[in-house]
């Protein structure tokens, strides 16, 4: 009976011993062992102090990695099955040099991956304020014009990568008051805009949008003349004055500007000035009206003279212009010849002749019989009459 257990248990050893020996066989032959390149296996950076840095180019690093298993373990394997890590803990800004470290699940066998390290470069996290400006667009409608525009709130602050940061130029928000006339609101995205142009996206706005406000005024464009008080110093004569602006775009009631041609500045004495002279004087607004630009409060006019010379010219009957005749009267002049002593820029005076001085009777509440009256000049500028010799002419009126 012993004897046939004994044989018994050893056949039971020996089946299995068979079957394990079948199975290797089969694993072996139909399900062997095999080496597997798993490509392009994405690399997870890990303990960034993510308050203080940023990789740039992150996304980019990746390795291959050599593993071995039973050919149905590799079957369905994804580079997102392989951990692949590099530990920035302690890393600080600029290029820094880590190993990389890749684990596999434990059916796989890690045989070898590339590359085993990896050049990161660490960029500072930096905050940065910066104004928010206004792109206008477009033209409001016929006979208005848009003010400074307003801004709530005017800064924005950026956050993001030194490098990036550092780029930026402006803050921007665009707003098309294309045929407007009344005040343009609107809430906006604030565009970041680098000293090229573009717009950086890879940074972080506080806050995202704005309030703008475009005011839209009636308006209207006038000249601009300056008001001169005194003559120049003995000696000398006003050469020149140019006024800056020429013309001024002005708001206000429609009733007084529709009908508004032209301001003048406060007066410049000129009484003192021997020498070209600059002199920023405050312009005269009238009740109702101011400029559309609130900044344009002041004109800069340039005062030009010169050391002055005397020409003389000489004129006859023939020359005097007769004005305010008597209606339904002639009138006649007696026959006689005139000096007329011109003051003027010396660089200027040979130029002056009859069309700059004009001179003329003026007749104005004179009746019928005979007159004597003064001689009168009016004078272009730069040139001014010092005397008129005879200074009067005898004159008859009739009637017709």
């Amino acid at each position: 009976m012993r004897s046939i257990l004994s044989n018994d248990f050893i056949l039971k050893v020996l089946s299995v011993l068979a079957a394990l020996l079948m199975w290797m066989y089969v694993m072996n032959e139909q399900n062997p062992q095999v080496t597997y390149i798993i490509k392009n296996v994405p690399i997870k950076f890990v303990n960034l102090d993510t308050e203080r840095y940023v990789i740039k180019g992150e996304g980019k690093y990746f390795v291959n990695v050599k593993i071995k298993a039973r050919r149905s373990m590799v079957v369905g394997i994804k580079p997102e099955d392989i951990n692949a890590q590099v530990n920035l803990q302690g890393r600080t800004e600029g290029d820094n040099l880590l190993p990389v470290n890749v684990t596999v699940p434990n059916f796989l066998e890690l045989i070898d991956f590339t590359p085993r390290e990896v050049l990161i470069s660490l960029d500072k996290v930096v905050e940065s304020q910066i104004n928010v400006s206004a792109n206008i667009k477009g033209v409001p409608a016929d006979g208005f014009v848009a003010k400074t525009p307003l801004i709530k709130p005017e800064t924005v602050v950026v956050r993001g990568p030194k490098s990036v940061v550092d780029t930026v130029k402006s803050a921007v928000v665009e707003v098309d008051i294309s045929g407007k006339n009344s005040p343009v609101l609107s809430k906006l995205p604030v565009k970041i805009l680098d000293d090229k142009g573009a717009e950086q996206k890879d940074i972080i706005i506080r806050p995202e949008t704005v309030e703008l406000t475009v005011p839209i005024v009636k308006a209207a464009t006038v000249s601009l003349k300056p008001a001169i008080a005194g003559n120049p110093p003995s000696g000398y004569v006003l050469k020149n004055l140019k006024i800056e602006p020429e013309n001024l775009i002005i708001t206000g009631k429609d009733e007084i500007i529709s009908n508004l041609l032209e301001l003048t500045t406060k007066p410049v004495d000129i009484s003192e000035i021997t020498t070209d002279t600059v002199v920023e004087t405050h312009i005269v607004f009238p009740d109702g009206v101011m400029p559309v630009d609130e900044t344009m409060k002041k004109a800069r006019i340039t005062i030009s003279v010169e050391k002055a010379v005397s020409k003389e010219i000489y004129y006859n009957t023939e020359d005097l212009e007769v004005r305010n005749l008597l209606e339904g009267a002639q009138v006649l002049l007696e026959e006689k010849g005139f000096i007329l002593t011109v003051l003027g820029p010396e660089s200027m005076i040979e130029k002056v002749g009859k069309t700059d001085i004009r001179l003329y009777v003026d007749l104005s509440g004179l009746s019928e019989g005979k007159h004597e009256v003064r001689i009168k000049a009016e004078a272009s500028t730069p040139y001014a009459v010092e005397k008129i010799e005879p200074s009067s002419i005898k004159v008859t009126i009739t009637k017709l």
